[in-house]
């Protein structure tokens, strides 16, 4: 009888490398999902399932599965360093870490790669690392464990003390502006004076994480320095007019608002802030703004934020104009790129659509989807709705609960489920 040896890892290799391409292609596809419109929690839980089946076939075969997916990395992007990350900190191979760890910060898009492994990997592979890491000497080690800390809405309590009180942290601008943003997620309301005395730096980013956070533990002190990133674009304008609209009624919201408004390349921005304010005092000029070819798919989304009314299920839509050919005229109203898979709105139709409805709606009050944002309805939304009002649903129960932390809506289901 002969006995025949088998190269297991000849014979599956194909497979194992399947695996860490589908993991890091689904985590790019999640990704998008996070940052997207449409998709609902459910959709995004589905990709993470899908990814977890992946890494469990690499943890299965992880010697084979090291070299495929370091090879990947090559690419440097996103989701190879994910998975040679989650390899990495699950063999608890401090060789393989460092590794993953020297290819993660190589480029802005890898890490984004490792910080979303370190918010993705179980306790016990990252705690152990957060200590050293933050309690260490290396700006980049210290920026790893904030970020991570950021993920998880985890406090470090002294350790974050400590490295306020550090002055040469206070000169690492990204780490120090994700300390000022990690304060404000966390609640931690003992650094709001470090938050107001950040947010008058010189440095734009550092002067806005601090406002943000100081406005999102309630200080309403910290507004007014808020005002140029609401009004003027830039890197930090999203983030301000989510957090800056939702805020109470007795602020100089609408003198802000008006200023958008009446700066045509803020129109769609403006709109943005009518549907985050969520005042159906702004729906007549939304309504309007409906009728022009390229503000029509966002003005629909914003009457659907505030509204709660499906265009589809309510068939309120109407057929996508042509999309203009390369010899298209400058000028000739494009679609604003974020607003490609927005349904396109039946402006008549939804004028009268709301002719029946807004009626329930009282102008002065705020609504998310149709109902004012309370928390049992807001933690329903976070639950079960589409990314981008599950989004504001997070911002609005951080705002709500002084003490609870900035519910994370681009956590994985791991952390949606507390464990």
């Amino acid at each position: 009888m002969v006995n025949l040896l088998i190269d297991k890892a000849a014979l599956f290799g194909h497979v194992v490398e399947q695996h860490a391409s589908d993991a890091a292609f689904l985590w790019m596809l999640r990704a998008q999902a996070c940052d997207s419109t449409d998709p609902t929690a459910a959709t995004i839980e589905k990709l993470e399932h899908r990814i977890n089946a992946h890494l469990n076939g690499l943890m299965a075969a992880s010697a084979a599965a090291w070299g495929y997916a370091l090879q990947a990395a090559e690419f440097k992007e996103g989701g190879e360093c994910f998975v040679l990350a989650m390899l990495a900190f699950s063999s608890h191979d401090q060789g393989k870490i460092e590794t993953a760890l020297a290819i993660g910060t190589e480029n802005s898009e890898t890490l984004k790669g490792l910080v979303s492994a370190l918010g993705w990997l179980p306790e016990a592979c990252i705690y152990p690392w957060l200590k050293p890491w933050i309690g260490g000497s290396d700006g980049m080690h210290q920026y790893l464990a904030i970020a991570t800390c950021s993920v998880r809405r985890l406090d470090p309590l002294h350790y974050l003390d400590a490295l306020f009180n550090d002055e040469q942290t206070v000169k690492n601008i990204p780490l120090y502006s994700r300390m000022l943003r990690l304060a404000g997620e966390i609640k931690r309301h003992d650094l709001l004076p470090r938050l107001m005395d950040a947010q008058r730096s010189s440095e734009p980013a550092i002067a806005f994480w601090g406002g943000w956070s100081a406005l999102l533990l309630g200080e309403q002190g910290a507004l007014a320095g808020l005002e140029p990133y609401v009004m003027q674009p830039g890197p930090w304008q999203v983030a301000a007019i989510d957090l800056v609209f939702r805020q109470k009624r007795d602020t100089p919201l609408w003198s802000w608002l008006n200023g958008l408004i009446l700066a045509p390349e803020q129109i769609r921005q403006a709109m943005t802030a009518v549907a985050t304010h969520g005042d159906p005092l702004g729906m007549e000029w939304l309504l309007g703004r409906m009728q022009l070819p390229q503000y029509a798919r966002a003005a629909g989304a914003a009457f659907s934020t505030i509204t709660g009314v499906d265009l589809l299920q309510m068939s309120l839509t109407a057929p996508p104009p042509d999309e203009p050919d390369e010899t298209a005229m400058e000028g000739e109203s494009p679609i604003f790129a974020e607003d490609i898979n927005l349904p396109q709105p039946d402006a008549d139709k939804v004028q009268q659509h709301w002719q029946q409805i807004g009626q329930h709606f009282n102008k002065g009050e705020r609504y998310l989807l149709g109902r004012p944002p309370q928390p049992e309805w807001l933690q329903h939304i976070l639950m079960r709705g589409r990314q981008r009002h599950r989004m504001a649903a997070a911002t609005e129960l951080a705002l709500l609960a002084p003490a609870a932390a900035y519910p994370n809506a681009k956590a994985t289901l791991y952390q949606r489920r507390g464990q």
